[in-house]
């Protein structure tokens, strides 16, 4: 239709006439190349190709496996003899079934009589849901633990007798032992935490996954076999582990936090769910007072929640200006995103009508209606689950429910805050380490005058607005800080001058002025981001402080914006893995070291870490005297160039906490 079109001139562009004219012969082959031939001689016999069902599904499985077709394999519906199991509360689950293990794996039985031997070697610790799989190094053979499984108390002797524990996600075998009444600490070896910390391209540290990368062959996912290798890859992540300083963040770092978040996570934090569904039925006639607003100003009733009606309210109807908004990957159409809708705030008052009525029914749909679900109904007490091996810069991540990402900054996510409180007779307290990141990167990058500031006590964002605009700091206005804050932090981020633009309406041009400023005041960071960019060009990886690694191959990219994005996570990786991932892991350790020493275990309690905050619940006779070793075992636990500052503040609530010590 096209070059019938040409033919007869009804094309009027001349660039698109030539082009059509000199790629003709392409055009062509490129659709004939597309087009499905239905003319080739097959000879079908469709009777032939019916399914059988007595076709075993352990050669399926087999023939699945030989061609690495893992996908189909994951796709294996469960048989009526293999019940489907429940999800366990741990961070990592194996992709694997109780039948499955059960087959040829020796009992609890033949554990005992194995692990009653003089020299039964070592045994390696797999834990899936409600079941125990282990590992003799010494034979090989693999056997399955249930809770069930023996009496309580000879479960108790034979597995509390384990000095070197190997295993493979030791938190969730502590919380497995816990079961038999066993407080497991000793962990050895933590498999899973050793592929998080060695792995090179890859986050996926799940066993099979694992094992087929260490093993360098196609590891079949769910076969019982494979975890008779435990001790082989055991050994060759161990000798990964001598790479650099990579060991000792495993041994002084990550290992002795498992028992830690154990604890934590078996501990939970007290919920008012009274309040919070006081605060669900606030929200909701928030919600109905902003969608009346909605459709009032809008002129009709519509779904505020479809992308595609809101769309056509905003840019057919009501005709905003569409300049410079971003259109989507899928269908080209206009955005109606957050960062899209914040650049039209100034075009119409619906857009903050839609941006709130957007913010509160998250809060309430995430949060409000879901953490009163999650509560133990016996102790009333919320239990998250702390991820060890998640992120990328060696930071502890939240989930069931993620209690890192409710909005602190926002008014109502403080509010959700105050549904979080602490048990009679003691009360809240939040020790937060003061601008840590900027802390780490002004030893990291040795800038004089980040480090003079640090020194002194001055506000760092101040000092900067003051350097850029070349004013007194006395003169600096709250507008001219907002930008130097939003800059300090960003430059960690590799924030670009559109970027900056965005987010402090100033133009590009002066944007990219005052980017060109800072880095001419603070000559340190400049000469860190750019001798960073070059070292991980050189040997592909990132450090922190302390030698966890991230690698990051898409240095070398030929697509300028996957080159731009390694470039941005070369630059933040030290800073936040050594700040809110190393510096806050150390002092979780240190903090629990002087805990236990002190045993004084009932008179206080880590309960979370949220980035560069930990919460604590404190007997309330006894907090201001505990508060004041804590943060000094915050603050000293790593010296830098410049003074680590923790503030707390105490409170019954966590979102109504004051500032007691600075």
């Amino acid at each position: 239709g096209i070059y019938a079109a040409l033919k007869k001139n009804k094309i009027d562009s001349v660039s698109l006439v030539r082009k059509l004219t000199e790629g003709e012969q392409d055009a062509l082959m490129s659709r004939e190349l597309a087009t499905i031939k239905r003319d080739v001689p097959i000879d079908i016999d469709f009777n032939t190709m019916q399914w059988h069902e007595d076709q075993s599904k352990e050669t399926v499985r087999a023939l699945f496996g030989k061609f690495g077709f893992t996908s189909l394999l994951k796709r294996f519906a469960p048989s009526p003899s293999e019940p489907v199991l429940r999800p366990a509360h741990q961070a990592t689950l194996l992709e694997t079934t109780a039948a499955k293990l059960s087959g040829a794996a020796k009992s609890w039985n033949d554990f005992a009589t194995a692990i009653s031997q003089k020299d039964h070697g070592r045994f390696g610790f797999i834990v899936d849901t409600d079941e125990l799989c282990i590992v003799s190094e010494t034979t090989g053979d693999l056997f399955v633990v249930t809770s069930r499984d023996g009496k309580t108390a000879e479960a108790k002797k034979i597995l509390g007798s384990l000095q070197d524990i190997y295993a493979y996600d030791g938190k969730a075998l502590i919380h497995f032992l816990k079961g038999f009444g066993i407080l497991c600490k000793n962990i050895s070896f933590d498999m899973m935490l050793a592929a998080y910390l060695t792995g090179t391209y890859t986050r996926d540290v799940s066993f099979f996954a694992v094992a087929n990368r260490e093993l360098g062959r196609l590891v079949v996912p769910g076969v019982r076999e494979e975890f008779r290798h435990f001790f082989e890859i055991v050994r060759l992540l161990d000798a990964k582990l001598s790479v650099g300083k990579i060991r000792e963040v495993f041994s002084t770092i990550e290992l002795p936090l498992i028992p830690i978040l154990a604890d934590m996570e078996d501990q939970g934090i007290l919920i008012n769910r009274e309040f919070l569904k006081a605060l669900a039925g606030n929200i909701d006639r928030r919600l109905q007072e902003l969608t009346k607003k909605i459709y009032r100003v809008a002129g009709e009733e519509f779904n505020i929640n479809s992308s595609q009606q809101l769309s056509r309210i905003l840019f057919e109807k009501l005709g905003l200006n569409t300049a410079g908004l971003r259109k989507t990957e899928k269908g080209g159409v206009i955005s109606t995103g957050a960062a899209e809708l914040e650049k039209l705030k100034k075009e119409h008052e619906i857009i903050e009508y839609i941006l709130e009525h957007r913010e509160l029914r998250k809060l309430k749909t995430t949060y409000i209606d879901v953490l009163p679900t999650l509560v133990d109904i016996k102790t009333g007490r919320l239990h998250t689950t702390f991820n060890q091996a998640v992120t990328s810069t060696g930071r502890l991540s939240s989930s069931d429910p993620n209690l890192q990402n409710i909005p602190i900054q926002s008014p109502d996510g403080k509010e959700i805050r105050k549904a979080f409180v602490a048990e009679k007779g003691f009360v809240l307290a939040t020790f937060d380490y003061s601008q840590i990141e900027l802390r780490v990167a002004a030893h990291l990058a040795d800038d004089t005058k980040m480090i003079e500031a640090f020194r002194k006590g001055v506000d760092i964002h101040t000092l900067t607005a003051s350097e850029i605009y070349n004013v007194p700091l006395a003169e600096v206005t709250p507008d001219l800080r907002r930008a130097a804050k939003t800059l300090n932090f960003g430059i960690l981020y590799g924030m670009g001058s559109q970027a900056l633009a965005e987010s402090t309406g100033m133009s590009r041009t002066d944007a990219k002025k005052f980017i060109d400023e800072y880095f001419k005041d603070f000559s340190g960071i400049k000469r860190y981001c750019e001798e960073t960019k070059e070292r991980v060009r050189d040997t592909g990886f990132v450090e922190t402080l302390f030698g966890r690694r991230r690698y990051i191959p898409e240095i070398h990219s030929p697509n300028w914006q996957l080159k731009r994005e390694a470039e941005r996570m070369a630059i933040n990786m030290p800073i936040q893995g050594t700040a809110t991932g190393d510096i806050v892991k150390l002092a979780m350790i240190a903090v629990a070291d002087w805990i236990r020493t002190q045993k004084c275990e009932n008179d206080v309690r880590m309960l979370l870490q949220v980035h560069d905050e930990l919460v604590f619940e404190i007997k309330e006779d006894m907090v201001k005297k505990i508060a004041a070793v804590i943060k000094k075992i915050m603050e000293g636990v790593v010296r830098l160039t410049v003074p680590l500052v923790v503030d707390v503040k105490i409170g019954a609530s966590w979102g109504e906490t004051e500032l007691i010590i600075s």
